[in-house]
């Protein structure tokens, strides 16, 4: 793990945002964590029950726990990746009597396009070879148009533009399955599901290291 100062400095004026209506929902700003120079970063489409109650992304996270399966059948660490929700506040709020929903909402379009800046901010710190969209709303998340779909577009390489300081710049994004449908309808036969994001994880991971070296 590693953490650079810079993110500190990012995402400050998000913890007090207004921009949208998860606002209302936000108890403290979900960041991300990991690895902050590294070659593959991971964006999830939605957060888990267990994400928004702790109003923090971690390890423990359903999610993330399949995530980092996919890493570790690669043979790689898991703490050298970078790991970020797609909007940073949680899509609802979280009381004793609602814990027991299985999952939360996804977020809407335009909690998204309000979200992106601090995305593609993210993006430039961190500076990865490859994002991997964990689900198609992950993709939309960071690609304002052209964003891949699950029929036609997953394990492929497609050019999300990137908003930097002088200007946008690509970087090369493949979009995987939501772990939420993984986590929810385990298809664990050989070339189902579970199978094949693990092989397209593991080939952005190669295609990053490559890039990377």
């Amino acid at each position: 793990m590693s953490y650079d100062p810079r993110l500190l400095e990012l995402y400050a004026p998000w913890r007090t945002c207004r921009a949208c209506r998860l606002c209302d929902f936000r108890v403290r700003l979900i960041e991300g964590f990991g690895h902050a120079r590294a070659p593959v970063m991971f964006v999830l489409d939605r957060l888990s029950v267990d994400d928004t109650a702790e109003a923090r992304l971690s390890p423990d996270s359903p999610y993330l726990r399949i995530i980092w399966s996919f890493v570790t059948e690669a043979g790689k660490n898991p703490t050298d990746y970078w790991y970020t929700p797609s909007v940073a506040c949680p899509t609802l709020r979280i009381s004793g009597q609602e814990y027991g929903l299985e999952t939360t909402p996804l977020p809407q379009r335009g909690d998204m396009t309000a979200c992106r800046p601090r995305l593609h901010a993210e993006v430039g710190i961190v500076e990865p070879e490859i994002i991997v969209a964990c689900g198609p709303n992950a993709a939309k998340a960071v690609m304002q148009t052209g964003a891949p779909s699950v029929q036609y577009g997953l394990g492929g390489l497609v050019e999300a533009q990137i908003a930097g300081e002088y200007g946008a710049y690509p970087v090369p994004l493949m979009l995987v399955r939501s772990p939420h449908e993984l986590y929810t309808h385990r298809d664990l036969t050989e070339g189902g599901t579970w199978h094949t994001t693990s092989q397209f994880i593991a080939e952005a991971i190669r295609i990053a290291e490559q890039l990377r070296g």
